[in-house]
């Protein structure tokens, strides 16, 4: 008797704590919604609503050096793993909006977008799903930009539309197959029917708590805006953007086995950018991509977390800009 009023006890403390966790969870989400609401617009593709921050939009207004040219030469950011628009937003974005149209892109699950349908964190098929946002925008030749996990949709795009990216630059890429698994304490969704409940309840007062705090430890030893750091973990530690990084968990690797072969096929010119101090991805995974792609250029931030283009956005900038020139080099 004594051993079932403590097991009582004990799943009805926990049903409480549970309870609490997923009142705040869902309140919280609401609050946030009201409070802040989308910068970008909506670009629908395959039923999936992507949001994109389109700065510079109007095609009267020219971005490039070339005077003569119809339309303004566009730059699209993606973000990594957990992340969302304000990577860039915060950063670079407004600055290389003075000489391009910029488009920020929220990737499906994170920010403002919705979750993508079956294998939604493969390379692949967000590749798929920015093609055809970028059609709909009437883009054409893009120089893409892709940090951390971005960068391995950066990859699959290049591999699986050749000849379509004008060129193409990658910050802190993850591009080359892990052996091992990655995505830390997001596989926590992967566990039957416990994971689910967890992180509608839990994730996010607990992401609250040491979310900053694990933020931070990312992107040492660079010191980045207070205003960034609540937005970034405000996005974070939503259910949806959890379940997010858990789809890019689970299926990115897996995904990057079936496209990387193609890299030394690849015809469009990279700028590959490594971080000199990143803990996170290894300065030597951008050496080896350079090594694989036979049209591309390396450059490292000595000093740099894994966020360069809080580091030194000025190199990060000029990345960017060796790219459109490269991609205006290569129109016929």
């Amino acid at each position: 008797m004594r051993i079932a009023r403590k097991l009582q006890r004990v799943l009805c403390a926990a049903g409480a704590v549970l309870g609490a966790g997923g009142a705040f969870t869902t309140a919280f989400t609401r609050l946030t919604d009201r409070r802040h609401q989308p910068r970008g617009r909506f670009v629908e593709v395959e039923g999936v609503r992507l949001h994109v921050v389109d700065l510079g939009a109007s095609d009267r207004d020219v971005y490039t050096d070339d005077a003569s040219a119809s339309r303004p030469q566009t730059v699209v950011l993606i973000h990594g793993m957990k992340g969302s628009a304000a990577e860039f937003t915060f950063s670079i974005a407004d600055r290389l909006a003075k000489r391009y149209r910029v488009l920020v892109l929220d990737r499906p699950g994170y920010g403002f977008s919705d979750p993508a349908p079956e294998h939604g964190g493969a390379p692949r098929v967000q590749a798929r799903l920015l093609r055809g946002a970028l059609r709909r925008l009437d883009v054409e030749r893009p120089v893409l930009v892709g940090h951390s996990l971005g960068a391995a949709l950066v990859m699959a795009y290049a591999v699986e539309y050749p000849g379509e990216p004008g060129a193409a630059v990658t910050l802190s890429g993850h591009t080359l197959p892990f052996d091992g698994p990655i995505g830390g304490f997001s596989r926590l969704a992967d566990i039957p029917f416990v994971g689910p409940l967890l992180v509608r309840t839990l994730v996010t007062p607990l992401g609250l708590l040491v979310g900053p705090r694990i933020l931070r430890q990312a992107i040492r030893p660079q010191q980045v805006p207070a205003a960034y750091v609540r937005a970034a973990v405000r996005a974070a530690i939503r259910p949806q953007a959890f379940f997010a990084g858990a789809a890019d968990a689970r299926d990115c690797d897996a995904d990057m086995r079936r496209f990387y072969a193609g890299y030394p096929g690849v015809e469009t010119p990279f700028v590959i950018v490594a971080a000199g101090c990143d803990r996170h991805i290894s300065p030597n995974e951008s050496l080896s991509l350079h090594r694989l792609l036979p049209h591309s250029e390396l450059r490292e931030i000595d000093g740099s977390g894994h966020m360069p283009f809080f580091a030194d956005p000025g190199a990060v900038i000029d990345a960017v800009d060796r790219a459109a020139e490269l991609a205006r080099g290569r129109v016929t």
